[in-house]
């Protein structure tokens, strides 16, 4: 046998043994075992009456291990600020660095702040307040960032929309968020279902928000509060919303162990704003300072089929790197063997 165990009683005690293979097990590990058994013999001393799947097997130096040093992960970040504070205090590290590049479009980080503020001022005049529910239906640009940036420096919480979805999702999405804001361009509005909403397009309406002030709003969120819902894909056939706060997101980019974002960094958004890895593209970038460099539609993983993806993303990093310098693209596991 590959393992055995030996025991022979003596007039006071029991002695025992244990035999292994060798080329299955280290001695580090049967000395684990025998300390396991010893535990639960001790175990079954203290209560014999206890039944077997109660009793300890774990000796205290491995339950200390376990419950208190591994599970010592505390992390120091700010767990009290809403995303857009923030990304204000950014701002004013920062004013005139580069925050968001679009093809031959950029913000600096005074001037998303300025145009994010205006577009939040708006909609607080349309009633959005803290965790109100807004859609967002924008193409990759330049707006879609100052539309969630907006929406949350409202108060509100976004909810994306993609307006190639089929129509029973986004029906379904829209009576289950009960959305009553919509956030949008001219072009894609009338690709949405008929709703009772009111709508802002940030093409259209660009005159009337630039009327608006560009100064900071009064935080009215807290860290706890809902910053955006997010469907998930339906395949147990209904999407469900997935409600994600500021202090979520806070800890997913700052102060982390997995990586370390700097302002030097250039961060590649090419996932849609409805896919969770978003969040780590667009926050990772403005909330460290660095720049978020927005790929056009052509660079969307869902355009691309499984036939041609090893090609696809190998064009898609040569052409970040070479044109926009891009020093961080987030990659989910399964398609790091196309790389």
């Amino acid at each position: 046998f590959d393992l055995e165990m030996h025991l022979w009683q003596q007039p006071e005690t029991i002695r025992g043994n244990l035999v292994y293979s060798t080329d299955l097990f280290e001695h580090s590990t049967i000395e684990r075992m025998v300390g396991h058994f010893l535990t639960l013999l001790q175990g079954i001393v203290a209560a014999p009456d206890q039944r077997i799947n109660q009793l300890p097997l774990l000796t205290e130096p491995e339950r200390h291990q376990l419950l208190v040093e591994w599970n010592d992960t505390a992390t120091d970040y700010a767990n009290d600020k809403c995303v857009h504070q923030l990304f204000e205090e950014q701002v004013e590290r920062t004013p005139d660095a580069v925050a968001v590049v679009f093809e031959e479009q950029q913000l600096s980080y005074r001037e998303l702040n300025k145009r994010a503020n205006q577009l939040a001022h708006h909609l607080i005049a349309l009633g959005v307040g803290p965790e109100t529910l807004v859609g967002l239906c924008l193409d990759r640009s330049l707006e879609m960032v100052v539309g969630i940036l907006g929406i949350l420096k409202a108060g509100g919480a976004y909810v994306p929309l993609e307006a190639d979805s089929p129509r029973s999702r986004l029906e379904l999405i829209l009576a289950d968020a009960r959305i009553e804001v919509l956030v949008t361009r001219e072009s894609l509005r009338n690709r949405l279902p008929a709703a009772d909403w009111r709508v802002v397009c940030l093409d259209t309406d660009a005159a009337k928000l630039q009327e608006m002030t560009p100064s900071n709003l009064r935080i009215t969120a807290g860290s706890d509060s809902l910053a955006y819902v997010m469907y998930t894909s339906g395949s147990t056939r209904q999407p469900k919303g997935v409600a994600i706060t500021h202090r979520a997101i806070s800890r997913l980019v700052r102060s982390t162990n997995y990586i370390d974002l700097t302002p030097f960094d250039c961060i590649a958004h090419v996932s849609h704003v409805s896919f969770d890895a978003a969040t780590f593209e667009i926050w990772g970038a403005l909330l460290c300072g660095g720049r978020l460099v927005i790929g056009s539609k052509e660079f969307r993983l869902a355009d691309r089929s499984r036939t041609h993806r090893s090609t696809y993303w190998t064009r898609v990093i040569r052409r970040f790197r070479s044109a926009c310098r891009v020093s961080c693209i987030l990659v989910v596991r399964g398609l790091l063997g196309a790389i």
